[in-house]
């Protein structure tokens, strides 16, 4: 094993230790910025602020081409339901689309 590989161990297991020794009532400001580190060592977060606020506006965008496909596919559908289920379907190849472009862009500037 390479003398990183251990370090980082010996490093994760203090966290460790840290994060179980942990009382919120009683620790000091030091104790905190220790625990916060930890935390952040051993469960990083995976997803940035700046894709988060990303997806929701997908998710949002999404709804809003949702309502807009149906009242547009109202015209070629005998129903309001056949309508909504055709402006689902279009909806969610769109947003299918954008996920994987999505996904695509992130990748190439990671």
């Amino acid at each position: 094993m390479s003398a990183a590989y251990i370090a980082t161990q010996r490093h994760n297991e203090e966290c460790l230790n840290i994060i179980q020794s942990y009382d919120s009532k009683t620790a000091t400001v030091e104790q905190m910025q220790a625990y916060s580190e930890c935390v952040q060592r051993l469960y990083p977060n995976t997803m940035q602020p700046e894709n988060l606020i990303a997806f929701k506006v997908l998710i949002v965008c999404s709804f809003i081409f949702w309502g807009v496909s149906s009242w547009v596919n109202i015209e070629y559908c005998d129903s309001w339901p056949e309508a909504i289920g055709m402006g689902f379907m279009i909806t969610l190849g769109l947003s299918m689309v954008l996920v994987l472009v999505f996904v695509l862009i992130s990748f190439l500037f990671m």
